[in-house]
């Protein structure tokens, strides 16, 4: 049975990661650790957890943890998952695992040199209907049936998550002080907006890699100071159009179109804390639509996922090493701009 530590009560903890591991089997939750004491001893309450720590370190020393999920601030995260890997921990991180690629590769190092599983909590990838998406995309290109795939477009423009009720208390919320690694190449006004890309967009970049099986290699990039951006970038010979927007206007529209030249593929991504959704899969070809079959839910289908891949000794399928490539192309995006609203062609 595998001892699993939560560092982070909040509220991606509590919607998701607790739930979704109280429910793996062959997993059983040991152990929270948050900053904030009151907040800590209701979580741990509600989910039965019987181990509460104030201190992450604390947590670590525990001897019935073998591995932790980290759900805290993004500045803290990768600080306090090299701590985790030091001490000898499988991890699953929230993403982003860091905030550059130097900053992630010492975390992949550092797993690959202690023999720990490390993924990241790209979660989408453990959709339902993203693997059916997958899997029909994959035989479509290798049967190439319905011609030449001509491109794929990606759109993110999604209000704020609806969520079930959380527990909060009136404690500030704090953090341990870690400093995170922001590029130098990005500048100082750019820099909320490439943090707010990393958190939000780098799910969208990541889906469309896994899709297609393919680094991303941008051709052009747009992007203002609260992260949205507008991308053309290449998949092999494929062109890649991202259209990502942060307008928080309501509705949830995160979508990818894929394009054959005789066909076409449509994936549709629930909001991300609706329990029990799966991504709707539509597809379009020799004068007839239909729409694939897909039940259950990302997280717990991650958490299922992670266990298995500790227990097997298994690469993660969202693993830190994977994860790199999606810190290479954040860069490459905000590289080019020296203020905000830069544009490279």
């Amino acid at each position: 049975m595998l001892g699993i530590g939560v560092i982070g009560a909040g509220r991606v903890a509590q919607v998701a990661h607790l739930p979704s591991f109280a429910a793996a089997e062959g997993a059983r939750l040991v152990a929270l650790a948050d900053l904030r004491p009151g907040l800590g001893a209701e979580v741990a309450a509600r989910f039965a957890v019987p181990a509460l720590y104030n201190s992450h370190h604390d947590l670590l020393a525990d001897r019935n943890v073998d591995a932790v999920v980290v759900v805290t601030q993004r500045s803290q995260t990768a600080a306090i998952v090299a701590d985790a890997l030091r001490a000898g921990k499988h991890v699953l991180s929230e993403k982003p695992m860091a905030q550059s690629v130097a900053e992630g590769r010492s975390l992949v190092d550092l797993a690959a040199d202690g023999d720990r599983r490390y993924a990241i909590g790209y979660m989408k990838r453990h959709d339902p209907g993203v693997a059916a998406a997958h899997a029909l995309l994959r035989e479509w290109i290798a049967e190439g049936r319905y011609g030449a795939l001509l491109t794929l477009r990606a759109t993110m423009d999604a209000a704020e998550d609806p969520v079930a009720a959380e527990i909060m208390t009136a404690e500030p919320r704090t953090d341990l002080g870690f400093a995170p690694t922001v590029p130098a190449t990005v500048s100082p006004a750019a820099s909320a907006g490439y943090e707010r890309f990393l958190n939000v967009f780098s799910h969208t970049t990541n889906l469309v890699r896994h899709l297609l099986g393919l680094p991303l290699d941008l051709v052009a990039s747009q992007v203002n100071g609260v992260g949205s951006a507008a991308i053309l970038a290449r998949a092999g010979e494929t062109p890649v159009v991202f259209s990502l927007y942060d307008r928080q206007v309501g509705g949830w529209n995160e979508r990818i179109d894929v394009l054959f030249e005789a066909a076409t593929l449509r994936l549709e991504l629930p909001p991300n804390f609706s329990r029990g959704m799966a991504a709707r899969v539509t597809a379009e070809a020799s004068g007839r639509a239909w729409e694939l079959p897909a039940s259950g839910w990302a997280f717990t289908r991650q958490a299922r996922s992670f266990v298995e891949d500790v227990d097997l000794g298994r690469e993660p399928l969202a693993s830190g090493r994977d994860a790199l490539d999606d810190l290479r192309f954040a860069e490459e995006v905000w590289r080019p701009q020296a203020g905000l609203g830069g544009c490279r062609y």
